[in-house]
């Protein structure tokens, strides 16, 4: 309609008069919805039917209602439902086709918080897909319960949809603490040996230790273990973590390089300092081999092996070809990390080393080579 039309709206309340303190209400139909600015004040809870009249106008560059007067038409109807949304869609209100709408984001992840102008608590959540903020708004009682870290957390969150102050950008604002869940939610939480026989695809989460720090490579992968075995994360969001450290992954499961791994990684950190998980002892034939597959993604110790060959590979890596009668593994000194293993000039050929690292897959399929994580993962003798 055009600005300053003087209207009726009719449809449903998605959330109570005064709900955030600055008489907005936000309304569906069946066709979409609008948030009504300056509303009389009025006994309205979200789910009643309500009649408003109001003129048209533009806030923030969105259709509203304003000077609004609200009638009541039926009490204690259902509240409507919330679309499903990522937090991407979420940030742009999907092209701000959901202006003012009821959404629901599951499984977002706290990337960080800060307050806006108005002291109100921001959280910056993102599910992978982009971010965007959630307002706790001052005038609601929120009382959340976060682990040890609130950034990592995952939460649920439902809540309304407002423009913010940048054009063309979003926040979701909660209406009360029941809007806001904390902990895992929708997917299961499976052992590692489970994750690893689910079909590909599986939204899934873990829980276990990581076997290094992030991003220790410059590959942005992660090695976890359980119980029952151990994982890599692909592709994982920066994040401060450090091994030993247990953390919670919700990920999807995909193939690469024969073995499965998690992709599209949200992390949250239960607790740090817990201690690396020791390594699994294992000769240099069972390490190329990964022990038949079984230590993917683990960490292992090979003790006595005799260095027979180094070489170099074209990204600056280099690699020792150990055996300790067995049968030969290599071991990758990855570029990224400075190792000081060897004086100069001395005897590389022929050293024994007692060497920790993460099994990983190569090419061909079947085999595998040892990435020490640092120096202290390699000793000389």
């Amino acid at each position: 309609m055009p600005l300053d039309s003087r209207i009726f709206v009719e449809g449903r309340a998605l959330n109570g008069w005064g709900t955030f303190g600055d008489s907005t209400l936000q309304v569906r139909d069946s066709t979409t919805t609008m948030r009504a600015v300056g509303v009389a004040p009025a006994n309205i809870a979200a789910g009643d039917s309500v009649r408003l009249l109001g003129t048209t106008s533009i806030q923030r560059g969105q259709p509203v209602l304003k000077d609004v007067l609200a009638t009541v038409l039926q009490t204690g109807t259902q509240s409507p439902p919330a679309d499903t949304v990522t937090t991407g869609e979420a940030a742009t209100a999907n092209g701000g086709v959901l202006d003012a709408d009821l959404v629901v984001m599951d499984s977002a992840v706290i990337r960080d918080t800060t307050r806006n102008a108005a002291g109100e608590q921001m959280l910056l959540v993102d599910d992978g897909s982009g971010s965007v903020g959630v307002v706790l708004d001052a005038n609601i009682p929120f009382h959340l319960s976060f682990p040890l870290e609130i950034v990592g957390t995952i939460l649920k969150v439902t809540g309304v949809l407002v423009p913010s102050d940048l054009a063309g950008e979003w926040v979701v604002k909660p209406r009360s603490q029941t809007d806001v869940a904390v902990g895992p939610l929708a997917y299961l939480t499976v052992p590692v040996d489970t994750a690893r026989a689910e079909p590909l695809g599986t939204r899934l989460f873990i829980v276990g230790r990581a076997l290094n720090a992030w991003n220790v490579y410059g590959d942005s992968t992660l090695d976890v273990r359980d119980n029952t075995g151990a994982i890599r994360a692909v592709r994982v969001p920066r994040y401060a973590v450090a091994a030993g450290d247990s953390i919670r992954l919700l990920g999807t499961t995909d193939v690469l390089l024969s073995q499965p791994v998690l992709k599209d990684v949200r992390l949250s950190i239960l607790d740090t300092g817990v201690g690396s998980p020791p390594a699994r002892p294992l000769t240099t034939a069972q390490a190329a081999t990964a022990n038949a597959g079984g230590y993917d993604a683990d960490l292992v110790r090979v003790a006595g092996a005799v260095i027979q060959d180094t070489s170099r590979t074209t990204v600056g890596d280099i690699v020792l070809t150990v055996d300790d009668g067995s049968g030969p593994v290599d071991v990758v000194l990855d570029a990224q990390i400075p190792f000081y293993l060897f004086p100069p000039g001395a005897t590389i050929i022929g050293a024994t080393v007692d060497v920790t690292g993460l099994a990983i897959p190569t090419i061909p399929a079947g085999r595998w080579v040892l990435k020490p994580r640092g120096n202290a993962d390699v000793t000389v003798r």
